[in-house]
């Protein structure tokens, strides 16, 4: 979406695509991270991202007990949530100004069961089309122990697309 006033063009731009697009110029990473708090879902998970370029992102998060499922486990749905914020936040670290993304499908493997804490992403952008990104990614606990892969395609899309849905 252009914002033609004044004879002046500007594209709209995810937030979140923007910030991480800069962390990605900017390569300055430790093993802490930079928290990414654009947006609540990723607050929820305390995102942070710890290295990577674009397509290759390396993401930390942290879960409470509030996670946890009835048998002192974290749940398959927090599990998923961290993988499908590393996939957003990979496919946005590689699309354009203007565009966005959207997860179509997201396949789990829980190869582990997973304790309040810790856990790292590495996420890897497979296949960038003009509207579907594929991607794969593991998941390990502050023990490195993998606890999950999984497989993603998320639709890219302009923002305009998504100011029309949203405005109506």
């Amino acid at each position: 979406m252009s914002d033609t006033s004044a004879g002046v063009t500007a594209t709209v731009d995810n937030p979140d695509r923007a910030l991480i697009s800069a962390l990605m110029g900017k390569g300055a990473f430790d093993e802490n991270g930079i928290a990414i708090e654009t947006n609540a879902m990723f607050r929820s998970v305390g995102l942070r991202i710890t290295g990577g370029k674009p397509g290759s992102v390396e993401t930390r998060f942290s879960v409470g007990k509030e996670c946890l499922q009835g048998n002192g486990v974290v749940s398959g749905g927090a599990i998923a949530t961290m993988l499908d914020c590393a996939f957003a936040t990979t496919t946005l670290s590689a699309i354009r100004p203007g565009q966005t993304c959207s997860t179509i499908s997201l396949t789990l493997n829980a190869l582990a069961a997973a304790r309040v804490g810790s856990f790292r992403a590495e996420t890897v952008l497979d296949r960038l089309g003009r509207r579907i990104a594929y991607l794969s990614a593991r998941l390990f606990d502050d023990r490195e122990r993998l606890i999950a892969t999984a497989s993603s395609a998320m639709l890219v899309m302009d923002m305009a697309e998504t100011q029309r849905v949203t405005n109506g």
